[in-house]
This record gives structure tokens, C-alpha cells and sequence, in this order.
């Protein structure tokens, strides 16, 4: 995975999978992204990012307005119950983003109360060290990580619908703002423990692959027909985390690169960058 030199600031898709794993140190989905995030040069002069994650879904699309969004602890890892910061809103970012949403004819929701859920920071910190904002934000320093504008997924999951909002959300990226999707590329607990799960969730990542890739536009649109792959519904039991994936290939005009694919339990997890 090459460093971006280009003017305007990616958009990544981060597999969260279990938070408590993927942030803990020494695993495989840790090691691979802390060995991508040290090999971008452009993470520590990032002012904003933008975050979609798959565990905030609002009956419209709703732009998180509270200036200081807690992180809210709704997993099962308790090794990270200890970080208690605030993360910081770039609110007059976030009023533009839902300006410019409202003006393309989408319903457009706000709210000033919003915490920032697992997989927001998650993905975050996918990229930044947790412990170091910590610190930090304890020691009354400068932040560490960028500011956040929170936008949510649409309760109605419409695929191209999401598909349209990564386009928008992807004119906002430039020299100082990326965009950060947060979900999963396989993620089905109905099924994951079912003999023969990772072998069909390699099938079903090879395919994922090929379409985020493409050097062919149409075919990296043709991600919002999801569903006609027969395997999708035995990878996804909801479309909540599939859909930041869709959210993250609107965001751009180029092809996803992989940046790592790694086994989590019986899952696969790929995460990508969007040039």
C-alpha cells in the first residue's frame, strides 16, 4: 500500500470486527493496520474526519451536532472501559455537510446529543493510538486525533441511497479532511459458527474484492446489488455494517485498494482505501 500524496485526503473502510481485538496489540487485523496507518504520512496533520459507522442508524440521516461526543462503551471488551476522553465536533463542518446534504433533496436529521459509538472510534483508532489520546486528553494538551463529524446511516438501509451520500460526503474531502467507514466486511453471528463459515467467507471477500477494485466505474457501482449475490445473506444477518463499505466506494472516483485482509475468529475482515 503506497502513501497518498495526492491533495485530497482519502476515505478508508475499516472492518472493525470485535473492537477489543482489533485495537489490542499483537493481533493480526492490529498489526496490519498499525503498519498501514504508520505508513501514511499525511494521519498526523489531519484537522477532520468524517466517520460513518455501521452501529448508528437513525430513521433519517442525521448529523451528530454535540461540540464533545463521549465515547460510549456498547461492547463486551472490557480492557477498554478505561478510556473515558470526549472526542471534539468540527461543527461548522458538520452544519456544511448537512447543508449541502439538504441541498442535494436528501431528509436531513441533526442532533446535539450523540455519543460516538464503538465502531466510530473504533475505526478511529484503527488509525490512532488510543492510549496517546489518553494521555492527552487527561493532560489537557492539545488533541491528539483529528476532529469528528458524526453522520449516520439511514434506518431504510437503501443501498444507493448510501451509495449517494459517500458522493457527497466525498466532496468534502481535501487537504485537511478524510472520511473513515466504519463496519464489517463479514459480520453474520447467526452464521460464524457453522461449519464451513470461513471457507465461504473467503468466496464471498474474493468477489467483494473484485468489485471495490475495479478499474471499471459501473462495475464498482454495481456494489449497491449486494444482495444478488447468493452468499450475502448467509455473510450479513442485517445490512447495518455492509453498508458504510457502499458508503466509502461513493466516496470516490477511483478504485478501493485493499490495504489487509485477515481472518478474526471465523470472519474474514478487509478493510480499503478509497484514493
Amino acid at each position: 500500500m503506497s502513501n497518498l500524496t495526492q491533495k485530497n485526503l482519502p476515505s478508508v473502510f475499516i472492518s472493525h470486527g470485535l473492537v477489543g481485538e482489533t485495537l489490542r496489540p499483537g493481533t493480526d487485523l492490529f498489526e496490519q493496520l498499525n503498519k498501514f496507518s504508520k505508513s501514511q504520512s499525511y494521519l498526523p496533520n489531519v484537522e477532520t474526519v468524517i466517520i460513518v459507522s455501521g452501529h448508528w442508524e437513525c430513521d433519517e440521516i442525521t448529523v451528530n451536532l454535540n461540540p464533545q461526543p463521549e465515547l460510549d462503551h456498547d461492547h463486551p471488551s472490557e480492557w477498554l472501559y478505561k478510556f473515558d476522553f470526549r472526542l471534539e465536533t468540527n461543527v461548522p463542518l458538520a452544519n456544511k455537510i448537512k447543508d449541502k446534504l439538504k441541498k442535494s433533496g436528501m431528509t436531513i436529521k441533526t442532533t446535539t446529543t450523540a455519543s460516538a459509538d464503538h465502531g466510530a472510534w473504533g475505526g478511529l483508532f484503527a488509525l490512532y493510538d488510543i492510549n496517546t489520546q489518553q494521555k492527552v486528553y487527561h493532560s489537557q494538551n492539545k488533541q491528539y486525533v483529528p476532529k469528528v463529524v458524526l453522520v449516520s446511516l439511514d434506518t431504510k438501509m437503501d443501498p444507493q441511497k448510501h451509495y449517494d451520500l459517500g458522493k457527497i460526503l466525498g466532496e468534502f474531502r481535501d487537504e485537511k479532511t478524510m472520511i473513515i467507514c466504519s463496519g464489517a466486511s463479514t459480520h453474520n453471528f447467526n452464521y460464524n459458527r457453522k461449519p464451513g463459515f470461513t471457507e465461504q467467507s473467503k468466496i464471498w471477500e474474493k468477489w467483494l474484492q473484485s468489485i471495490v477494485t475495479d478499474q471499471n466505474v459501473e462495475i464498482r457501482h454495481s456494489i449497491v446489488n449486494f444482495k444478488q449475490n447468493k452468499l450475502y445473506h448467509y455473510m450479513h444477518h442485517s445490512d447495518d455494517h455492509f453498508m458504510p463499505l457502499v458508503v466509502a466506494s461513493g466516496s470516490s472516483r477511483e478504485p478501493g485498494q485493499l490495504i489487509c485482509l485477515e481472518l478474526q475468529f471465523t470472519s474474514m475482515c478487509s478493510c480499503y482505501l478509497f484514493p
